[in-house]
């Protein structure tokens, strides 16, 4: 069963429950209403004969009281009967009038006994203390239920056509009502459909401002994520393959050149620097394969550092020496801190660090054009020891500067400008799960077009 006929149900289960209550409420009240009027007649009735034998004994008027009594059954049909007793001159009981013509003028003991079936009210009337009369009025029990039935039917009639508009109304109402609930979920499973199915620019329209407007702006947003993720698994992939091939095919290369001019007198300076050369690739592979040897440990929550006293500020100058010829071949000025910051001591791990700084440096040397400078500074500040690489390149745009720790994140015009190997995205990564390993955080900073800051805390450390 789907959700839809499950919606339908439910709402329209409920629209019979309430609808039936209803119309058994107004049934049984219409009811209670009912007796009540038809007991209200009878009293009625008894009041008004009370009225005129009171009148027509002050007014000496035998006639009006005769002529009321006798219409009374023809006002009321629920009247058996009506008549009103007086005193004769000796005390003796004698009907005054009755609807039954002929019982009018005999004594009370020539009346018939009271019919069965009937409801009997009787009534005193006075004149100042003294008992002038008693009037009767019998009604027929079986005419006031025909009564009451007869109003009763035509009020099943008026509750059983409005109740069945309602229930009409009702599955009509649920039936759009589920309809309008259940279309944006069948939309999104079709395009969670879509999207299983590789389909990454599958959107869905945001209506209104409910739970499923923002289930849809969450799933949107989902889906904007997994085809950035594709996008950049794609990039990541294309980057893997040319981190591996270009040195690969230069250490091919150049082992081919060596055995082709092998035993014909080359110079041996020429040998000394296809070593070189070779030795260069193969650091650049084994570098490449630790990232992503850190990156699987990172990812099963293994990795872990191992701190001790760090100078940090000669562990800079130690990464600054090591990649100045670079900065020499890309025409960039590289400085490092000054002896003076040797107080800038921290608690961490040496190769770890070291290897943090040189990612920031080399990226900093990729994106600074000729003639531009790379500084290396250490201080000591209140939230631990702050080292930053500060560069006055190319720049990252403020809508760039989170994203550039994810994982095979790469600024698209950044790396359209970097000189020499593009990377797989994953340095910066590394970066910040090294640093977050010791306690510290990392951040950019940076200006479009005048370069950008990249600083990282560590914990504070002693000299020994």
């Amino acid at each position: 069963m789907n959700l839809k006929t499950r919606f339908g149900l439910v709402i329209g289960t409920l629209v019979l429950l309430v609808v039936g209550a209803t119309s058994g409420i107004l049934y049984w009240t219409e009811k209670s209403f009912l007796s009540h009027e038809a007991l209200e007649r009878q009293e009625t009735s008894l009041r008004s004969l009370s009225q005129v034998a009171r009148e027509s004994h002050l007014s000496q008027d035998d006639l009006m009281l005769i002529n009321y009594v006798l219409s009374l059954p023809e006002k009321n049909p629920e009247v058996l009967l009506a008549y009103v007793v007086v005193p004769d001159a000796k005390g003796v009981p004698q009907v005054a009038a009755h609807s039954i013509k002929d019982f009018t003028g005999v004594p009370l003991s020539a009346l018939p006994p009271e019919p069965t079936g009937a409801r009997v009210l009787r009534e005193t009337v006075a004149d100042g203390e003294r008992a002038v009369a008693e009037v009767v009025v019998a009604s027929s029990l079986d005419r006031v239920a025909a009564s009451v039935e007869a109003s009763l039917s035509r009020t099943r009639r008026r509750i059983a056509v409005t109740a069945a508009a309602m229930v009409l109304a009702g599955l009509a109402a649920s039936t759009i009502l589920a309809v309008s609930l259940t279309r944006p979920i069948s939309r999104l499973a079709a395009a969670a459909g879509l999207l299983g199915q590789g389909k990454l620019r599958t959107r869905i329209p945001v209506e209104g401002s409910d739970e499923i407007a923002r289930l849809s702006r969450e799933f949107n947003a989902m889906a904007e994520k997994l085809e950035r993720l594709d996008e950049m698994k794609k990039d990541f992939v294309s980057s893997v393959t040319h981190e591996l091939k270009s040195p690969l095919a230069a250490i091919d290369s150049t082992l081919e050149l060596i055995a082709h001019e092998q035993g014909k007198g080359r110079d041996p300076s020429r040998w000394l620097e296809d070593l070189a050369a070779i030795r260069t690739h193969t650091s650049r592979l084994s570098r490449f394969v630790t990232d992503l040897l850190d990156l699987a440990k990172i990812e099963r929550g293994s990795f872990s550092v191992q701190r001790s006293d760090l100078d940090l500020a000669a562990a800079a100058r130690e990464v600054v020496s090591f990649l100045s010829p670079l900065a020499r071949k890309n025409g960039v000025a590289l400085s490092g801190p000054s002896d003076g910051a040797g107080l800038a001591r921290a608690s961490a791990d040496g190769e770890r660090v070291r290897q943090v700084l040189v990612n920031l440096v080399s990226n900093a040397l990729k994106f600074t054009p000729k003639g531009g400078s790379v500084s290396v500074t250490v201080s000591a500040e209140s939230e631990g020891t702050v080292c930053s690489v500060s560069d006055n390149g190319i720049g990252i745009k403020a809508s760039d500067l989170d994203r550039v720790f994810d994982k095979f994140e790469q600024v698209k015009e950044a790396r359209a400008e970097a000189r020499g190997p593009k990377g797989t995205g994953l340095g910066l990564s590394i970066c910040k799960a090294i640093v977050e390993a010791h306690g510290g955080r990392i951040w950019a900073e940076s200006v479009p077009g005048r370069g950008s800051t990249f600083r990282f805390t560590l914990p504070s450390g002693g000299a020994e």
